[in-house]
C-alpha cells in the first residue's frame, strides 16, 4: 500500500494503528526497528519463535536490540531470560515463558516480575523455576501450567485453587504434567469455585494430589470442551474415586457434548481407557476422559450409568484383546452401535472380538452381544473373508432371529495387503459375496487406498 504513491506512503508511515505491534525474532532488526518506530509507543508483543526458514537469533541478543522498549512490552511469548522477567512489565498482561536450552537445570527459582503479577490476565508457564505464592495471579483469562517438577518450586495445591478463586473471569485452564514437586496438603479449602466463563478444561497426566481437588472444588457451567488424562499406572481405587467423585460434577457437561453430537467413542487398549469425541466432529465441544487399564470395568460401567437411557450412540474401537469379565461387561450395551477392530497384537485377538460379537448375551441368549451394532468395521488384516463371515452366521442365524427386530450389519473392511511386512491372506470373492447375501447383512464396504498388488485389488467390492 505505501508504494500507491507518495501521499498514501505520508498517511501510512504517519498512522500507528496501521502497523504491526508485534515484534518478531526471525525478522531482520531493521524491521523490528521500523515497528517501534512507527507504531508511536503503543503496546508491544514480543514473540520469539522459529520463522518460516526455522533460523532466529539467538534469545538474548534478540531481546538485547529491543530492550530499550520493555516498558511497553504487553506480551511476552519466549524462553526464560531472568533479567528481562524479574522485573516489573507496567503494560505486560500475557506472557507464555519456557524453559530455554541456555538455562541450565540447578538455577534456583526467581520472582516473576519482581513479585508485581497480578496484572496479567494470560498466564502460560511451562518447566519454569519461579518462586510460587498465594495471591501470585488474579483476575486471569487463561492459566496454563506445564511440567513444574523440580521439588524446590513451592508450588501447591492450595495455591493453584487460590489462583482459580480469585479469576471468576477465567476462560482456559490447562495443567498438565504437575507431578513430583505438588506436595500431599493435609487440609485444602472446602469452598466451591464457580466459573461462569470457563470454556475449556485440561488435566493432563497431573498427580492426584492436583487433579482431584481442582475437579471437586471448580464448577464450570458453560465448559465445552474438557479434557482429563490420568496416569496409566493409576490405580481400580483411585480411577473409582475420580469418577464417583471427581468428575461428579462435570457428568451433565460431558452428557451434554455427547447429546449434542450424537454419539461418541470408546477405544480400549493401549494404555487403557479413553472415552472421546470423533476427532472430526465439532472443535468447540469434545471431550477426552482417559484412564489406565486397571480401570477398564469401572469406566465401562460409568460411562454407561452417566448416559442412562440417553438413546444417542457409542463407538467401541478394540486395540487389543481383553479378559471375558471385561467383554462381559461391555456385551449388553445396547448404545454401542459401531465396533472397530484393530487388534495390534496380531490375529488371535482379533478373532477374539470377532467371537465375541458372534456371542449371545450370558443374560438373554435370544440377543447378540452389542445387541444394537449396525456397523463392524474391520481394520486388522490379519484374518481371511471366511472368518466375518463365520461372526456373520453365528450372530444372525439364532433361532429367534425371526421374533427378535435386529438391525442389518454394515462391514467395513480394510484394502491393505500387507500385515507387518507380509502378505495378508487373498481375500476370497466367493466368501465375500455370501457375506453380502446374508439375510442379516445390508452391505460389504472397502476402504482405503486400491493398491494393484493382489489378485482381487481390482475389483470394486463396495457394490456388494
Amino acid at each position: 500500500m505505501r508504494l500507491v504513491g507518495k501521499r498514501w506512503q505520508e498517511i501510512i508511515d504517519g498512522t500507528p494503528t496501521l502497523w504491526t505491534s508485534v515484534l518478531l525474532a526471525y525478522v531482520p532488526p531493521h524491521a523490528n526497528e521500523m515497528t517501534i518506530l512507527r507504531s508511536n509507543n503503543r503496546p508491544l508483543s514480543v514473540v520469539y519463535e522459529p520463522g518460516p526458514q526455522g533460523k532466529q537469533p539467538p534469545v538474548k541478543d534478540f531481546l538485547a536490540t529491543i530492550a530499550h522498549t520493555h516498558s511497553r512490552w504487553s506480551t511476552y511469548s519466549g524462553p526464560i531470560v531472568p533479567e528481562y522477567l524479574e522485573t516489573p512489565g507496567p503494560l505486560l498482561q500475557t506472557i507464555d515463558l519456557w524453559s530455554g536450552f541456555e538455562e541450565e537445570s540447578g538455577v534456583e527459582p526467581w520472582e516473576l516480575l519482581g513479585g508485581s503479577t497480578t496484572a496479567l490476565r494470560h498466564v502460560a508457564l511451562h518447566q519454569v523455576s519461579i518462586g510460587w505464592k498465594i495471591g501470585m495471579f488474579v483476575r486471569l483469562k487463561s492459566l496454563t501450567l506445564d511440567r513444574v517438577e523440580l521439588k524446590w518450586s513451592g508450588l501447591r495445591t492450595s495455591y493453584i485453587l487460590d489462583f482459580l478463586r480469585a479469576s471468576p473471569g477465567l476462560e482456559h485452564l490447562r495443567l498438565q504434567w504437575l507431578r513430583t514437586s505438588i506436595p500431599i496438603e493435609d487440609t485444602l479449602p472446602s469452598f466451591i469455585i464457580t466459573l461462569p466463563e470457563l470454556q475449556s478444561i485440561r488435566l493432563h497426566d497431573c498427580q492426584n494430589s492436583v487433579t482431584e481437588p481442582v475437579l471437586q472444588h471448580i464448577r464450570a457451567p458453560s465448559c465445552s470442551n474438557f479434557s482429563l488424562t490420568v496416569d496409566e499406572w493409576t490405580s481400580e481405587e483411585v480411577a473409582r474415586r475420580l469418577m464417583d467423585e471427581a468428575l461428579l460434577p462435570f457428568q451433565g457437561v460431558l452428557r451434554t457434548i455427547h447429546e449434542r453430537l450424537g454419539g461418541s467413542q470408546i477405544c480400549l487398549g493401549f494404555p487403557g481407557f479413553s472415552w472421546y469425541t470423533p476427532r472430526l466432529s465439532d472443535k468447540e465441544h469434545r471431550f477426552n476422559v482417559s484412564l489406565g487399564s486397571a480401570a477398564l470395568m469401572i469406566a465401562m460401567r460409568w460411562v454407561k450409568g452417566l448416559l442412562g437411557p440417553n438413546p444417542s450412540s457409542l463407538s467401541i474401537y478394540f486395540q487389543t484383546g481383553f479378559k471375558d469379565a471385561i467383554l462381559e461387561t461391555i456385551a449388553p450395551t445396547r448404545r454401542v452401535t459401531k465396533v472397530f477392530i484393530e487388534a495390534y497384537n496380531g490375529r488371535d485377538e482379533a478373532l477374539q472380538i470377532l467371537n465375541f460379537l458372534a456371542k449371545p448375551l450370558l443374560t438373554n441368549p435370544s440377543l447378540p452381544s452389542l445387541p444394537c451394532l449396525r456397523e463392524i468395521v474391520l481394520i486388522s488384516l490379519d484374518w481371511s473373508a471366511q472368518e466375518p463371515l463365520d461372526c456373520v452366521h453365528s450372530r444372525c442365524d439364532s433361532p429367534f432371529y425371526d421374533t427378535v427386530e435386529r438391525p442389518l450389519l454394515v462391514i467395513k473392511m480394510s484394502r491393505g495387503w500387507f500385515s507387518n511386512g507380509s502378505p495378508r491372506p487373498v481375500l476370497d470373492y466367493a466368501v465375500l459375496t455370501k457375506i453380502r447375501e446374508h439375510k442379516g447383512v445390508e452391505r460389504v464396504e472397502f476402504f482405503g487406498s486400491k493398491e494393484r498388488d493382489g489378485m482381487v485389488a481390482d475389483f470394486d467390492f463396495s457394490c456388494l
